[in-house]
């Protein structure tokens, strides 16, 4: 009589410690993604501002020699032609939910690791975007979702775990 009980108890404490980890490694892998996207985003926007600034400096220390309408137009078109965009707010702003779960995904697995968990279930369900690099508008959001059977005896349900990481954006010293 005793020992039904135990294996109930004995299951439902496997799939408490499933869950547990499973929350655990949805945690990090949306918290570290995030946090990468939240300290490069500066050094991107000075890299950019840097050779904006050469660019123009260059080009009106030669203003006797060149139009510089002519320089920029051609600066302009050459980059257009070559498909060179150094647009960083651009590259924030292409940051979609496609192109962040295959990387959450990866480290998913990889905190998990094992064959106990499939990262196919795992899902971004929204990145709000910086609307600025200062100020209130400096934050990156990623949500995301992970769904986790529970493999108790007589119970057939799904879990859905939620994870949200804020971060703000590095913006120098």
């Amino acid at each position: 009589m005793v020992l039904p009980f135990f294996m109930l108890f004995i299951v439902f404490l496997t799939t408490i410690i499933r869950i547990s980890i499973a929350d655990m490694a949805l945690y990090q892998s949306v918290s570290e993604t995030n946090e990468v996207i939240a300290t490069h985003a500066y050094p991107a926007d000075l890299a950019t501002t840097a050779v904006e600034d050469i660019l123009n400096e260059k080009l009106s220390g030669i203003h006797e020699d060149l139009d510089l309408n002519l320089a920029a137009n051609l600066l302009t078109d050459s980059m257009e032609y070559l498909d060179i965009n150094i647009d960083v707010n651009g590259y924030l702003q292409s940051i979609s939910a496609d192109l962040l779960e295959p990387v959450i995904q990866d480290k998913f697995a990889d905190k998990v690791g094992g064959s106990f968990f499939d990262s196919s279930n795992l899902s971004i369900d929204q990145v709000t975007h910086p609307t600025s690099f200062t100020g209130d508008g400096a934050f990156i959001e990623i949500d995301a979702s992970y769904k986790i059977d529970v493999a108790v005896p007589f119970v057939n349900k799904e879990i859905i775990l939620k994870k949200t990481s804020y971060e703000r954006l590095w913006a120098g010293s």
